[in-house]
């Protein structure tokens, strides 16, 4: 037998043994792709990277709910708090298998501030994981307790002008979290100085500000409203460009001629190698969750702001651009890579 007939014997045996067996040759493209048609096929986990009870815990478990009822994925969304707080609850999703089964959320602070601040961090920007969305953006509000002197944002920047760095507020989420970046931001304008104290979370700065550990914080409207309407805290003004729906009676710096504002945002991420087709799967799954009527009443209410629900890449755009800003700011600040100093 000539070698071409052996050959063509072979590609025969071959083709036969395939189709008995429906085995197919596949590309590891389309092994991905199948992967993506199935999927899911059990729960997916949301993982919460600062501690339960915070406003990222809150957003998840609101986020799930409206992924439940509006049947965006053919299985529930479990929602998980990471022991770590912050930057090590990022570096725990980023460690988990990257099959879209589990994902986190983070904010600007986790994302792009502490690895600025923190250069042994084995993230640095958005090319070190997959975005899948921005969710929501958030303004922070300033707050002291009810029996503080202070009144009013004017007692407070007069205070600050008067006794430089003697007032101590609240920064959840560390330095170079989103409360000191504004509150820096409020120096700058005034010309007031205030000392940052850092907690890893709003509720344990919170905790700080009612047993007269420090004398004001910086929260958002999610962490403080509860306080505020049981009278154990006054909000003094709202770093929004507009008033808070939460907040209605509370002015915003801008209206007193201060114009500080400043908004974070979340973002919805997994770990990196995750199959772009499943990344896109749950871009459109909670994209869907994101724009129904129950979830948009709870950001109302919550002080948060639905954002367009940028797709994977213009997310990772964005937080690429946004990531070369705050590591400018930092660097100003002279905080870049404070947190190994």
């Amino acid at each position: 037998m000539s070698r071409a007939s052996v050959l063509r014997s072979a590609v025969l045996a071959a083709s036969v043994v395939l189709a008995v067996t429906g085995c197919s040759l596949k590309s590891p493209s389309s092994s991905s792709d199948s992967a993506a048609d199935d999927f899911p096929q059990r729960a997916i986990h949301l993982q919460s990277v600062v501690p339960a009870g915070s406003v990222f815990d809150v957003y998840a478990r609101a986020l799930a709910d409206a992924s439940a009822s509006c049947k965006c994925f053919d299985q529930p969304v479990v929602v998980d708090d990471l022991a770590g707080s912050g930057s090590p609850g990022v570096v725990q999703v980023l460690s988990a298998a990257n099959d879209g089964y589990t994902m986190g959320i983070a904010s600007m602070s986790h994302l792009l501030a502490q690895p600025v601040l923190n250069p042994g961090l084995p993230y640095k920007n958005a090319n070190d994981y997959e975005p899948v969305m921005d969710a929501v953006s958030v303004y922070d509000s300033l707050a002291v307790p009810a029996n503080s002197p202070y009144k009013s944002i004017e007692d407070l920047v007069a205070a600050g002008k008067a006794n430089p760095g003697k007032i101590r507020y609240g920064a959840g989420g560390g330095l170079g979290s989103l409360p000191q970046l504004v509150m820096v931001q409020l120096e700058q304008a005034t010309g007031a100085k205030y000392t940052v104290v850092p907690f890893a979370s709003s509720a344990l700065g919170i905790a700080a500000l009612l047993g007269g550990q420090i004398d004001a914080i910086v929260a958002t409207t999610a962490d403080l409203s509860q306080h505020a309407k049981a009278g154990t805290m006054r909000v003094l003004g709202t770093f929004a460009p507009e008033r808070d729906t939460g907040f209605d009676n509370v002015p915003t710096f801008k209206e007193k001629g201060i114009d500080v504002t400043l908004s974070s945002f979340y973002i919805l991420f997994a770990p990196k190698g995750t199959p772009a087709a499943i990344v896109d799967k749950l871009y459109q799954g909670f994209k869907k969750a994101s724009e129904t009527p129950t979830f948009k009443a709870f950001a109302d209410k919550s002080g948060y702001k639905v954002l367009d629900l940028k797709d994977p890449a213009a997310t990772r755009t964005m937080l690429l651009e946004r990531g070369q800003q705050v590591e400018k700011l930092l660097t100003d600040l002279n905080l870049a890579g404070s947190a190994k100093k």
